[in-house]
């Protein structure tokens, strides 16, 4: 039995013993199986931890790029240094030009800061807040990188926006990007309230439907019905991400603008309108009767308070104006408005009335003085009169004959009260085409032009009887001048005058009239001074404002002025060419072609400090030619400080 039982046990102990060593195995294959899971799942873990941590470097890595950018530009801005902010922004004139809203002005003023920036292929989306009067605001920015491997701060980046999406409402369209869609009902509703609001006080009804459409720009539209507004996001946005308040404002402003009677409040100067303004408003108001205008007669330049108060002044806006972000920008108005034709202007005068590619006043006319001269004078010394085609070496010799002859009478060689003559002995230094001189070939002033010009000058005065220096004086002070020195007894064989002078000066003896001169190669460079009105950035009414400035652009300048209407549409209807006197007619025909219009930043580079420096030997014509100041952008109370 015992042998049978060790059997059996041994029959049994052979039967247990494999059973048991497999469960061990599995246990411990389980041990190793949690081991290398527990081991893979840290190491991933660690990974994705390493990753996130290097998104996260990498997110504040480019939150830092952008944030020296924005505190570049904002350094720029705080320095007035608008030529530096805008080489921190895409080339895009319109984007540039948009810095000068009030809302952008705002928010440079605030200490922007970037919260946080993402990348999308090459362009960056960042959102950034500002202080302004104690609150918090935040606003999206785009920023994108160029071939140089340069961050620069963009105006869109259409891949952010999605789809564009509208509603319709009981007043009209309410038309929006998809991201924006979030906001679609309530602004439908306070879109709502505020027509109905403005219809129970007598809208006008005609006006509706209203197509209101958020874009991812700033520019303005003047197609009928039509409202453009910035997104919210562009705009401002609450600390908790609603549109802020001055959103609502821009909204109430536009819808206001097309659904009620406009009164506008027009500047005119007081001394010698290039128009009769009064009438030209009563005829305008007899077609346009939801639009009044108010004519506010300006003794002198309005300041700041005033001109905050007026929706247009009918004055040449000064760039510093414009810098300082006071005047409001033209061009999406010129472009959108359908009844517009703007290739129905001169050429030149219409580029007159641009600056940094963009339209800061309506151009209405344009103005050219001529070089008249005195013919007995050149029979006396037995020269030929100037041929309508001379060179500044031809009048220079003209001028040494002119003045050796004795007279009985003080006479002077050459007079000029203004800087024509200075501006165009400089343009034709800096002319450099290949051919004949012609409009737009010239180019921008430069210093050597610049310090040529003074040099010439300072010659020119430097030599008695040859030239008095009167440059530069005060436009209110420069017929009173050129009365005086014009007189019987006191006279110039050559000298600068406007058109509506011609009559008035053959009376007291004869003369003849030529553009000024030009050299060997290129003709004579005339001018052109551009004369229109401009909207105020402040004005509630850009629409209706744009519709009275349009309107001046066809009415012609009082004839007796002699300014060239700035359509030549208008001037065939008037015949402005034809009416004038022969050899005036033919002297303006042959400068006209080659006119340069004054740039608004150009109006006052030569000036009375200037010369007198260079009269004195304060400075070298190359020395004063360098030191023109810079405009300063951004804020006009400093602009005029620094003026006075």
């Amino acid at each position: 039995m015992g042998n049978r039982l060790d059997w059996e046990f041994g029959e049994e102990a052979d039967t247990v013993s494999p059973t048991t060593t497999t469960a061990t195995e599995l246990e411990r294959s389980a041990i190793w199986f949690w081991l290398v899971v527990i081991i893979f799942g840290g190491v991933l873990g660690l990974v994705w931890q390493v990753g996130q941590s290097r998104i996260r470097q990498a997110n504040e890595d480019l939150r830092q790029q952008v944030q020296r950018v924005l505190d570049l530009e904002t350094a720029a801005f705080r320095q007035g240094d608008g030529d530096l902010l805008f080489t921190l922004l895409t080339n895009d004139p319109a984007w540039q030009a948009a810095q000068l809203r009030p809302e952008n002005l705002a928010f440079w003023q605030g200490n922007p800061v970037v919260t946080r920036a993402d990348a999308h292929d090459t362009a960056v989306w960042a959102n950034i807040t500002w202080q302004s009067n104690g609150q918090t605001w935040q606003r999206l920015a785009f920023f994108t990188w160029q071939d140089n491997n340069q961050l620069r701060h963009a105006a869109t980046d259409p891949a952010y926006w999605g789809r564009k999406l509208a509603t319709e409402h009981t007043w009209g369209i309410l038309a929006y990007a998809e991201v924006d869609q979030v906001w679609a009902d309530e602004i439908g509703f306070f879109v709502d309230d505020l027509v109905a609001e403005l219809c129970a006080r007598g809208c006008l009804a005609e006006q509706l439907p209203l197509e209101i459409r958020l874009t991812d720009g700033y520019g303005e539209t003047a197609v009928p019905h039509e409202i453009t507004l910035p997104s919210p996001r562009l705009v401002a946005l609450t600390a908790d991400g609603q549109p802020a308040p001055i959103f609502w404002e821009l909204l109430t402003q536009a819808v206001t603008d097309h659904l009620t009677t406009a009164v506008l409040r027009f500047g005119v100067p007081r001394h010698q309108p290039i128009l009769d303004y009064e009438t030209a408003a009563h005829t305008f108001m007899a077609s346009h009767p939801n639009i009044q205008i108010e004519i506010i007669w300006l003794d002198e330049f309005p300041d700041t308070t005033l001109l905050t108060t007026l929706d247009g002044v009918a004055l040449t806006p000064p760039a510093d104006l414009i810098a300082a972000g006071l005047v409001a920008d033209l061009t999406p108005l010129a472009q959108t408005d359908r009844t517009f034709d703007s290739n129905d202007f001169y050429e030149q005068i219409w580029a007159g009335a641009h600056w940094q590619n963009r339209l800061w006043m309506m151009p209405q006319a344009g103005q050219m003085r001529l070089l008249f001269y005195e013919k007995e004078a050149y029979e006396q010394a037995g020269l030929t009169p100037p041929s309508l085609r001379w060179t500044w070496t031809e009048m220079a010799e003209d001028l040494l004959h002119l003045t050796a002859v004795p007279t009985p009478d003080e006479r002077w060689g050459f007079i000029d009260v203004g800087i024509d003559s200075l501006l165009a002995y400089a343009y034709g230094q800096a002319a450099s085409c290949t051919n004949q001189i012609a409009f737009p070939c010239s180019l921008r002033q430069n210093p050597a032009a610049i310090a040529a010009a003074l040099t010439w000058y300072k010659e020119m005065t430097a030599v008695p009887g040859l030239m008095p220096d009167l440059a530069a004086t005060p436009s209110h002070l420069r017929e009173a001048v050129m009365v005086n020195w014009l007189t019987a007894a006191r006279h110039a064989a050559i000298w600068v005058d406007d058109p509506i002078g011609y009559e008035h000066r053959l009376l007291i003896r004869p003369l003849g009239v030529t553009p000024f001169p030009g050299s060997d190669r290129f003709d004579g460079i005339t001018p052109l001074w551009v004369h229109g009105s401009f909207m105020t950035r402040t004005t509630k009414r850009p629409f209706a404002t744009w519709q009275w400035l349009k309107f001046l652009s066809t009415i012609p300048p009082t004839p007796r002025l002699r300014l060239i209407p700035a359509r030549p549409s208008i001037a065939d209807q008037t015949h402005y060419w034809h009416r004038l006197p022969r050899p005036l007619s033919e002297a303006m025909r042959t400068a006209f072609p080659f006119t340069r219009p004054v740039p608004l930043d150009e109006q006052t580079i030569f000036n009375r400090v200037m010369l007198d420096k260079i009269i004195s030997g304060a400075q070298s014509p190359e020395e004063a030619a360098q030191s023109i100041a810079p405009i300063h952008w951004f804020n006009w109370a400093v602009t005029q400080s620094r003026a006075k």
